[in-house]
């Protein structure tokens, strides 16, 4: 099935994506916001200033966890997309969840571009997600396969 193929493609790149990221958090914790931040704010031409500085890493520590989980859900989704495509569920729960997050706080705490980034970056990969999920469940219906393991 082609959708199967191109859905676990699609969750063993995330894979690949997420734990780079998470990577990034634990090694990196400064630097992973802050130069997407600066290079966000030249990009778009915005005069806002960027996030303080902060020298309390537990936030990384919540990363780097959130980063594990969704990349363990994308390659479990990415073995077998046709059995194991609900493990995908997640991974969109906690895109979906960073996305309006940052939106609030975006909303709530000021003009910070690092809530802008993280809206850019985590909303598209949600959206995609789903749709890759939402082609494959749609045709596991069609074909009346949905739900048998």
């Amino acid at each position: 099935m082609v959708s199967a193929r191109r859905f676990e493609r699609w969750m063993r790149f995330s894979a690949v994506l997420y734990c780079l990221g998470g990577l990034g958090f634990a090694l990196m914790p400064e630097m992973s916001f802050a130069l997407p931040e600066r290079a966000l704010l030249t990009v778009l031409g915005l005069d806002w200033e960027p996030m303080p500085r902060t020298t309390v890493y537990h936030w990384a520590t919540l990363a780097v966890s959130m980063m594990a989980t969704i990349t363990i859900c994308s390659v479990l989704a990415g073995r077998n997309g046709q059995r194991d495509r609900d493990f995908a569920i997640p991974v969109m729960v906690s895109k979906g969840v960073s996305s309006v997050g940052a939106l609030l706080a975006l909303g709530l705490h000021g003009s910070y571009a690092v809530y802008l980034l993280v809206f850019l970056t985590d909303f598209p990969l949600m959206l995609l997600t789903w749709w890759f999920w939402s082609r494959l469940r749609n045709d596991l219906l069609a074909w009346g396969g949905y739900g048998v393991r």
